[in-house]
């Protein structure tokens, strides 16, 4: 069962090509918005833990990532992307 999760990121090194890890993301996602730079909203069959591990091989050692389950579909926005809008009225509602 597909389950919403917030994934946010620190990504410590300037200029590092970070393409590997937005594809992860985009991998364990049966879809996704990206409201703001370091955030997405995934839904997505895999735990909390499972999604961190996967990806922790995608990020520095002193790189930050925290994923969090959004539960309650309870939210709201301010001049973030449209589509990214759009996307949370359909899958957090």
């Amino acid at each position: 069962m597909n389950k919403t999760y917030l994934i946010t990121y620190d990504l410590r090194k300037p200029g590092r090509d970070y393409a590997a890890l937005y594809r992860a993301i985009q991998s364990i996602a049966s879809g996704c918005a990206r409201p703001l730079e370091s955030i997405w909203i995934v839904r997505s069959n895999y735990s909390a833990i499972q999604i961190r591990d996967q990806l922790n091989v995608h990020v520095d050692a002193d790189d930050q990532v925290l994923v969090i389950r959004l539960a309650n579909g309870d939210w709201g926005s301010l001049r973030v992307a449209n589509d990214a809008n759009d996307w949370l009225s359909k899958n957090l509602a």
